[in-house]
């Protein structure tokens, strides 16, 4: 699926579920290395933070909060 999340994993479907909950939980809870947002070469790579995306952000807090 294409989309603009922070990494494209983020957008991975399976059958019946998707990696944007799971992924924005380890955002939220385990921070410090972020994730791949994409490969730049020569073994670097941009990494991103769920800041970055503050509309994730709060589609990840909002679930958290409705519980």
């Amino acid at each position: 699926m294409k989309d603009n999340f922070i990494s494209p994993y983020i957008g991975k479907e399976y059958r019946n579920a998707t990696e944007v909950l799971s992924m924005g939980l380890e955002s939220i809870f385990e921070p410090q290395n972020g994730h791949v947002k994409r490969y730049l070469g020569n073994g670097d790579y941009e990494m991103a933070k769920i800041t970055d995306d503050k509309e994730y952000l709060n589609l990840i807090i909002g679930i958290i909060l409705k519980g």
